[in-house]
């Protein structure tokens, strides 16, 4: 029970702010942003950064599910197979599942360890993003071998949505909200945590900042800070869509 009460508000947050940037199409504009700034040569790397973003608040099982058209549309637009970029998409994302402390496994550990979250998170993002550059290089050397696909895939990448990625994209329906927003969403409860523990440990105890972000370095506190920010922010951005749509 104790286990439970200490992970579960982590969980369900974490769960809700997923949900959310699912919903309003979050993944897809990181990968059109992140693929124009780095170029189309880079798009395996590009896609690899956004599974890592996306990673964080995402269960591995609903995060692959999310990235699964992604990997199709590109891989269809490349004229390659989707292990190309499926293969190193996978390993970051459930290298972060296994190491962030935002999914059940690494929560429960610092629960019975009674270990600090910050510090976890810090060394989990640590990991995370080693074993994401490593698992590219090594998804990169397997690619080199051309493997052969089911007809049931090769169907499913004939059929998957070419992603747009144009600036004057489909005018008729609500653009996703900007690459930025999604990142900065995915990134301040990780900020707030780690203020928090770093403020712990390097201020005096009677310091209110210390006071103050230890309130809010909490985990379920920052989370729920965040999915406050993003039902607020999302909610603006749908609004004002709807306005421009008429």
């Amino acid at each position: 029970g104790g286990l439970l009460g200490h992970i579960a508000s982590i969980i369900i947050l974490g769960s809700m702010l997923g949900v959310l940037i699912e919903m309003s199409g979050g993944a897809e504009s990181l990968a059109k942003t992140l693929t124009g700034v780095l170029g189309a040569k880079r798009t395996i790397a590009a896609l690899t950064i956004v599974a890592f973003i996306l990673g964080t608040p995402v269960f591995f099982e609903v995060g692959f599910i999310i990235i699964i058209p992604l990997i199709y549309g590109f891989s269809k637009v490349a004229h390659v197979s989707p292990l190309k970029f499926g293969l190193p998409m996978a390993g970051v994302m459930l290298t972060v599942h296994v190491a962030l402390p935002t999914h059940p496994g690494a929560a429960a550990a610092a629960g019975i360890l009674h270990s600090d979250v910050g510090w976890l998170m810090l060394a989990g993002i640590g990991v995370s993003v080693v074993v994401g550059i490593v698992g590219y290089f090594v998804a990169r050397f397997i690619n080199r071998r051309h493997y052969h696909l089911s007809i049931n895939v090769l169907e499913q990448q004939q059929t998957a949505e070419v992603p747009d990625l144009s600036v004057n994209a489909q005018q008729t329906r609500l653009p996703p909200p900007n690459a930025l927003v999604i990142g900065g969403l995915i990134v301040v409860p990780i900020m707030l945590i780690v203020s928090g523990t770093l403020c712990q440990a390097l201020l005096l105890p009677e310091n209110a900042v210390r006071q103050l972000m230890t309130v809010i370095g909490t985990p379920p506190v920052a989370l729920l800070i965040s999915l406050g920010l993003a039902s607020w922010t999302l909610g603006i951005r749908r609004r004002m869509s709807l306005k421009k749509l008429g």
